[in-house]
């Protein structure tokens, strides 16, 4: 119950949903416990070992073969049975080994006076650890298993709820003050560790809510309350009044405690958009300097450990990040499994500038106008380059001054654009050889000397950095770092454009350019701060790669609108103009930019529909025309 609220919140993969299902696994074995020992209070003078015997047997057996459930063998069913199988044999032969590991394992804890409910958890324990079997599970019996846990509830407990007794005011009464009871767990909040500080000028707290949540997520619980209330009543221990009144409270809490967690997780969900609708670029106040704060999306991938997430938390705090939001999700189904912990970070030491899509699109036509080279033009070059490598062991610096083939010296464009047809046998334009030339000719005389030859790989590299910038689909994406690890792949850095030429370009143009590739070298040195900081931390198993994220997804909404115009780019809008503008005046304002968001099945509200309308109206006029 609690796990389907918590699904439908967004928030089972964070780190308080993972610690509730794991508290969830812990509450039901000591709930199954509990049960084996209640058989014990209906026999007639037990002797005094008698009450410790399903205590030591329940714990034993938890200790021994759900150890070996975790540890070996699995491994033994996985390698030295399931391995030797056909493929097509192995469902069958997995069913097999976990039926007869039910009828052993079933009287065996029964008869030990532990309950035969612990036998099946340790039976399906040892195959959650084998990733085939979890595999078939799923695909086999998810919806087997949604009508099998209906009829369960109907058979074993459903029929058992008494309706008729419902009516007797004695049997409500006591159903509410036991209800009161239920609250009896939402203390267990203040043993929730804090995963996140408290963030300056938020309307919420975030460890109050992840106390909050968890405290409302243990009251939802009430399965195991139906069963050991059933065998009181079987066993004359409680009236049937009784039990009509426990099965009462156990129905509300079932009710009423989802509900208001639920509601409880909208809240603060709520309160968190709130915050950061605060820091908006597109929410500012006219006259603001344009600028927006840094947020970062932290991937790591690290074997499991004890405290990792204490240790996400100091170095956050450490380098003055602060969490918006954090997801973590497990790779493998052993205790060697690698856990991936999605970081979405606010970074509070540093701003960046804010682009419009057409300071975008001006950046975006001032770089093409530098490379001024097609991606067919760019993979022809790349396959031709791969040819000659093949063909050519040379790779001195004086490869490139065979064109010269008047023995001046220096490479002139003609020589160049002769030698490179010859060697690549390629048709070449005379732009294309002069953007060739460019990239090279550092004096900008228009010839390469001998200082300025290259070596034919750092020749291939240069042309693979502009294929790779071009195959990018974010506005600014046209290159990657220039490092091992190709996270930050969000614009242009100095070191990219010092593999363009930017002569033919404006001054303005120019500096735009410049400004983006030196605010690119400060992004690209945080995010290799933070990178080695966690790296360091988490050992050397670990890996963690820094990306720009956007918290307003403008880009997403662009591309699903551009999907279901089928279009190829977002600067096609343009080409569905007429499409979106309804009432053919020349312009476009919010209502038909929300009607063609509806059309192209975008699930936005009006003031998101606001908010990517300023995105795009550059001067303000509540119009946007062609």
């Amino acid at each position: 119950v609690a796990a389907s609220a918590l699904k439908q919140g967004k928030m089972l993969d964070t780190p308080v949903g993972q610690l509730i299902v794991s508290s969830c696994v812990v509450d039901d074995i000591l709930a199954l416990i509990l049960l084996s020992m209640f058989q014990v209070l209906v026999e007639e003078n037990p002797p005094i070992i008698a009450y410790f015997i399903p205590f030591i047997s329940s714990l034993g057996f938890l200790l021994v073969l759900g150890g070996s459930a975790v540890t070996w063998l699995p491994k033994f069913i996985q390698n030295k049975i399931l391995n030797k199988v056909p493929e097509q044999h192995r469902e069958l032969t997995m069913f097999s080994i976990m039926t007869a590991m039910l009828l052993a394992y079933l009287p065996l804890l029964n008869y030990t006076k532990s309950s035969y409910l612990t036998g099946a958890f340790l039976a399906g324990a040892t195959f959650s650890q084998i990733e085939s079997a979890h595999h078939a599970f799923i695909k086999k019996t998810h919806q087997l298993m949604t009508w099998l846990l209906r009829v369960f509830f109907a058979a074993s407990i459903g029929f058992q709820v008494p309706v008729k007794l419902f009516s007797d005011p004695y049997v409500i009464g006591w159903g509410f003050i036991l209800y009161a009871c239920v609250l009896a767990k939402f203390p267990l909040m203040f043993y929730v560790p804090q995963f996140e500080d408290v963030k300056e000028g938020a309307s919420y707290n975030p460890f109050l809510r992840d106390r909050l949540i968890t405290g409302l997520a243990m009251t939802c619980r009430g399965e195991f309350s139906f069963i050991i209330a059933a065998f009181a009543l079987g066993q004359g221990l409680i009236t049937a009044k009784i039990y009509a009144a426990i099965v009462w409270a156990v129905l509300l809490s079932c009710i009423t405690s989802p509900f208001i967690l639920l509601s409880l997780i909208k809240y603060f969900n709520k309160q968190q958009l709130e915050y950061l609708k605060m820091t908006n670029p597109l929410k500012q106040k006219t006259g603001s300097d344009g600028m927006t704060p840094l947020y970062l999306h932290i991937k790591s991938t690290a074997p499991a450990s004890w405290g990792q997430q204490e240790v996400f938390r100091k170095i956050l705090n450490d380098m003055n990040l602060e969490v918006i939001d954090r997801r973590t999700n497990r790779h493998g189904r052993t205790l060697s499994a690698e856990v991936q912990t999605d970081l979405y970070v606010k970074d509070k030491t540093m701003n960046i500038k804010f682009q419009k899509i057409a300071g975008q699109r001006r950046i975006k036509n001032a770089l093409k106008a530098a490379m001024d080279l097609t991606m067919n033009e760019l993979d022809e070059f790349s396959s031709a380059i791969d040819e000659l490598q093949k063909l050519v062991d040379d790779d001195s610096t004086s490869f490139f001054m065979q064109f010269d083939s008047n023995g001046d010296g220096v490479v002139s464009i003609g020589e160049l654009k002769e030698g490179l047809e010859k060697k690549l046998s390629l048709k070449l334009t005379q732009r294309q050889a002069r953007k060739v030339m460019d990239l090279f000719d550092e004096s900008q005389d228009g010839y390469l000397q001998e200082d300025e030859m290259v070596s034919l790989a750092q020749f291939r590299y240069r042309l693979q950095a502009l294929t790779d910038g071009m195959k990018s689909n974010a506005p600014l994406d046209v290159s990657t770092k220039s490092s091992e690890k190709p996270s930050l792949v969000r614009r242009v850095s100095t070191v990219d454009l010092s593999h363009m030429s930017l002569v033919s370009l404006e001054k303005e143009a120019q500096t735009a350019l410049e400004e983006v590739a030196k605010e690119q070298d400060q992004v690209i040195s945080r995010g290799t701060a933070i990178e080695e900081s966690m790296e360091k931390a988490l050992g050397d198993a670990s890996k963690v790669v820094v990306d720009v994220w956007n918290p307003w997804p403008w880009t997403e909404l662009f591309e699903k609108i551009a999907s279901h115009y089928e279009l190829e780019t977002v600067e096609h809008f343009v080409a569905v103009f007429a499409s979106i503008d309804i009432d053919g005046g020349g312009t476009v304002d919010q209502d038909e930019i929300f009607e063609a968001l509806l059309q192209a099945g975008v699930d936005i509200s009006e003031e998101g529909v606001a908010t990517l309308f300023n995105m795009i109206d550059e001067d303000g006029s509540g119009e946007i025309d062609e």
